[in-house]
């Protein structure tokens, strides 16, 4: 698991892949503050010959004004 802050000045932040898909806009409230967590895991130990990597993440607002880690899910 990793967490980091981030500002968005264009309010849009989109993953970018392989897939020519239209992904959602992850920064739905606009420009500005947000935290990102990303948690990542690897079946292999259930499936060895499966390659696939499963991903979560979880993106929310945190106020201009608030101390940075203070807003957290």
């Amino acid at each position: 698991m990793e967490e980091i802050e981030f500002v968005t000045t264009t309010g849009i932040m989109q993953l970018a892949g392989f897939h020519a898909d239209a992904q959602p806009n992850l920064t739905f409230q606009g420009a500005g503050r947000y935290g990102l967590r990303v948690h990542g895991r690897r079946p292999r130990a259930a499936r060895p010959n499966d390659p696939r990597e499963g991903y979560l993440l979880v993106v929310w607002p945190i106020a201009l004004g608030a101390p940075s880690g203070a807003a957290r899910c």
